[in-house]
């Protein structure tokens, strides 16, 4: 790779509060970029690279609040800066015009402004007008799952066919932050209800540390294989974002717990074409009664697996990242 080659700049962060997902999807555009022969640097918090490790596949250059946005972070102007983060809206981005002769922002939520020339929303149940007086009229939207940016591993896992009549191994994952709260909702039903079957917790916080979980089970601080665990679970209780875009590509049915409001639409919108269950964990009333009820339902059921798999990956194909990637590289322009 050449000087001469785009450079991509991504800024982004991960941590322990915030949770992976932004990086993760980040990292699959990342990846395409690279593939097509962009130089790409990925401007993040200093937690981020050991929150994923395949983030040092990239050049990395720390932020801080101190940085004057007005100033390259990589000393030079770049051909395309692209934004995933909640804090960033039009009068950061337009801080960047200085340096960045393109922008991309993701947006998960239809509620700020943005000063961008690509805008991409890759949840369910939004559309391109929701972003009509909220970005440049010459802004490209890509907006909806079929541009949700997924590593290749979802692609190739099963067909909604191989739903097994008995769901025996139930995989439970609220991603890389911290969610007791979460745990310790869903820990009395799977306990009362599926003491009998393989249960995989996904602890980062280590708050089972001290609970005596039933033979068959297992317990661990992350999740190391996404895929992997997909490719076996019989049914995933998780949270919304990419993850329940994942399990859609997937074909695995899941219970959607609600955790975050830009979790909320997307995940209804999900439930409402029958891809997932979902409950939300501030407005449920009774939250342990509803997710037992809905547990045992779907364990019980294997019609209501079945459509949950089929349903999903007609939402979302696991295609996304080649749809985006055509779209991303037609921004790409020497720098003047």
């Amino acid at each position: 790779m050449t000087n001469n080659a785009p450079l991509v700049v991504m800024r982004v962060d991960a941590s322990r509060k915030i949770g992976g997902g932004h990086l993760s999807r980040c990292l699959v555009l990342g990846r395409k970029l690279a593939e097509s022969g962009a130089r790409v640097t990925f401007w993040c918090n200093p937690e981020a690279s050991s929150f994923s490790p395949a983030l040092n596949d990239f050049r990395i250059v720390r932020h801080s609040r101190q940085d004057d946005l007005r100033t390259s972070p990589v000393e030079e102007k770049c051909a395309l800066l692209i934004i995933d983060h909640y804090d960033w809206h039009e009068v950061q981005q337009s801080y960047c015009r200085n340096w960045a002769n393109k922008i991309m922002v993701f947006d998960d939520q239809a509620k700020c402004r943005h000063d961008a020339d690509m805008l991409l929303n890759q949840n369910a149940g939004f559309t391109e007008s929701d972003y009509k007086n909220l970005v440049p009229q010459h802004c490209k939207r890509l907006v909806g799952p079929r541009f949700a940016l997924l590593r290749p591993g979802f692609t190739d896992m099963r067909s909604p066919s191989s739903i097994r009549e008995n769901a025996d191994r139930i995989f439970v994952c609220f991603g890389g932050a911290r969610q007791n709260a979460a745990l310790e909702l869903v820990l009395p039903a799977l306990l009362k209800v599926a003491a009998q079957r393989h249960v995989h917790l996904i602890d980062p916080g280590n708050d089972l540390s001290a609970v005596a979980l039933p033979d068959g089970w297992t317990r661990s601080a992350y999740c190391n294989n996404m895929e992997e665990e997909l490719r076996h679970a019989d049914l995933v209780v998780g949270a919304g974002g990419v993850s329940l875009l994942e399990r859609c590509a997937s074909a695995v049915p899941s219970i959607s717990i609600i955790l975050a409001e830009n979790q909320r639409q997307p995940t209804l919108a999900i439930e409402k074409q029958g891809a997932t269950a979902s409950l939300d964990f501030h407005r449920t009333p009774a939250p342990e009664v509803t997710f037992e009820e809905t547990l045992n339902r779907i364990l019980k059921d294997a019609t209501i697996r079945q459509k949950m798999a089929r349903e999903g990956v007609m939402i979302c194909d696991g295609l996304g990242a080649t749809r985006t990637i055509r779209q991303v590289l037609s921004l790409i322009s020497p720098v003047g």
